[in-house]
């Protein structure tokens, strides 16, 4: 058995969550409305 540190074990969620995150937005594209005014009146 490897002895590793308790250290590890501790960041290892906070690890798989940052490399999820960075696996699923390689597909994101960025909202087809971004930076367009939203203006009530005119709906």
């Amino acid at each position: 058995i490897i002895d590793l540190p308790y250290q590890i074990f501790l960041m290892m969620p906070f690890v798989l969550t940052i490399i999820t995150m960075m696996l699923v937005s390689r597909n994101a594209r960025a909202p087809a409305a971004l930076l367009i005014p939203f203006r009530k009146e005119e709906r």
